[in-house]
């Protein structure tokens, strides 16, 4: 979201509070809430009420306010998700297309394997196949 007003709506979204209790938590009145969704009143709006809701809704006061740098608290990439990014951005459209779908498969072939392995009581599944070399 390019704007403050639309950062804030986002951050009270991740929140999964009503403004009610999201009201409540923060210290203010659910009018608030609703004005701030609404993008009025933020410019008035306390530091104090701005980190409270950063703290509820995991995103980063900075990226709140700015739009800049890393959007969740304590979200740090590592160099390989850096590498991975730069050459995802190298890509044209197919490219990315093809970059998606493969983690997509990993990610679903991971998790039926973790799925497997739940079911088999930690054991690899079983494939049919003797797996030790001296037989």
């Amino acid at each position: 979201m390019g704007t403050l007003a639309g950062r804030l709506l986002e951050a009270i979204i991740a929140t999964e509070l009503k403004p009610e209790p999201l009201g409540k938590a923060i210290g203010i009145s659910k009018q608030s809430v609703y004005s701030w969704m609404r993008g009025e009143c933020i410019q008035q709006m306390k530091a104090s009420n701005l980190i409270a809701l950063s703290e509820l809704s995991g995103f980063d006061p900075v990226w709140i306010i700015t739009g800049k740098g890393q959007k969740v608290r304590g979200e740090v990439m590592t160099e390989e998700e850096m590498a991975l990014l730069r050459l995802y951005r190298d890509c044209d459209e197919r490219g990315k297309l093809a970059v998606m779908r493969t983690a997509e498969q990993e990610r679903e072939f991971a998790n039926f394997q973790g799925e497997e392995r739940r079911k088999n009581g930690g054991f690899p599944p079983y494939t049919g196949k003797d797996r030790r070399k001296d037989h």
